[in-house]
């Protein structure tokens, strides 16, 4: 089953809260989801409707026609049904969705023509792979484009590094997005520059937010905690959960709890300390929440500029390696050789 789009997603989510909050039965809610959207979508929320006229919980239908719905939308539509705030929620996550459409859409527009420049570089290279392979004469030495060799063999070596390269890169990318990768790499990754930050800002924007919405709504601090660490997606961050819960069952508070785990940053365990010692939680942890997304729009963006940069950086480099090694080939070789042949007689 193909997964739901951001647009489609959060154009529903946005329906369902604005539905709930003006009071429509959550069973009227999705059988219009029925009505709504492309026929897989519809098939889906016939799905969601019949799960939960069974009396399923929502969150459980929605995670049963898994991939359609990302794991942090049922993560998060759990944590609204636990808090009672299940309108909330889903007009949350719209903002969300809509947000890291546009996010998107900024990323591929600023990288589209350089991602082209290193395309039309790359191909370049293996028409002049191909073409030499075929013009050249049979010799015991072939000649060489960057590191590959002008024959068959070269060209399928060239063809092989390229697609590895870019397979590598895109499942890099997704096991990322999708939290496949675990604690350890996750760890390495929240570390690099930029790219870390953005990871690890989303998450703990993610994590300051329902853990205000599920104590704002009595849930026990046990399951207010796993619900929020759980809603990261973040490998690096739900690893933590079995040292976190004993920490609680001693006794401690969350921000010893937290502390204890040596992986949030000090500016927010300040702020959740200064928050428990107050006791306003809630309002700080929403507090926390829309700081560190704004974090994480600001790092998303540099990362966006970085990408950009790096591609060209990328293509440029590609050129002059080839510029040079074409120059010393065709133009510096055949100038020393006919110099050394008049020189030696």
């Amino acid at each position: 089953m193909a997964t739901i789009g951001l647009r489609q997603l959060g154009g529903m989510c946005r329906q369902i809260g604005i539905a709930l909050r003006a009071g429509i039965d959550i069973r009227k809610v999705w059988e219009h989801e029925t009505r709504r959207g492309s026929a897989s979508q519809q098939r889906v929320a016939q799905r969601v409707l019949d799960q939960v006229n069974q009396g399923e919980s929502l969150a459980g239908s929605m995670r049963s026609v898994s991939p359609f719905f990302p794991a942090l939308t049922c993560d998060l539509v759990e944590v609204g049904e636990t808090a009672g705030r299940l309108e909330e929620v889903f007009l949350k996550l719209a903002d969300h969705y809509d947000h890291m459409l546009k996010l998107r859409r900024q990323f591929i527009g600023d990288v589209t023509w350089p991602l082209i420049q290193l395309g039309m570089s790359i191909f370049v290279i293996g028409g002049m792979i191909l073409l030499l392979s075929i013009l050249q004469p049979n010799t015991n030495q072939p000649f060489k484009v960057l590191i590959f060799t002008c024959d068959s063999q070269g060209l399928f070596l060239y063809i092989l590094t390229v697609g590895a390269a870019v397979g590598g890169v895109v499942a890099l990318v997704v096991s990322v997005v999708r939290g496949w990768l675990g604690a350890l790499p996750m760890a390495l990754i929240t570390r690099l520059p930029v790219v870390g930050g953005c990871i690890r800002t989303m998450a703990l924007s993610r994590f300051s937010w329902s853990l205000s919405m599920a104590l704002n709504a009595g849930v026990d601090a046990r399951k207010s905690m796993q619900l929020a660490l759980r809603s990261t997606h973040n490998r690096h961050f739900t690893s933590q959960r079995k040292l976190i819960d004993e920490t609680i069952v001693e006794g401690q508070s969350f921000h010893e709890a937290l502390r204890k785990t040596g992986i949030f940053p000090q500016e927010f365990l300040d702020a959740f300390e200064t928050a428990e010692i107050s006791g306003s939680q809630s309002e700080s942890l929403d507090q926390l929440a829309v700081f560190y997304q704004e974090r994480a729009e600001s790092a998303a963006k540099m990362l966006t500029q970085v990408s950009s940069y790096l591609i060209w950086i990328l293509t440029a480099g590609i050129i002059i390696m080839l510029i040079l090694q074409l120059f010393n080939e065709f133009i510096l070789a055949p100038y020393n050789e006919a110099f050394d042949f008049l020189e030696n007689g």
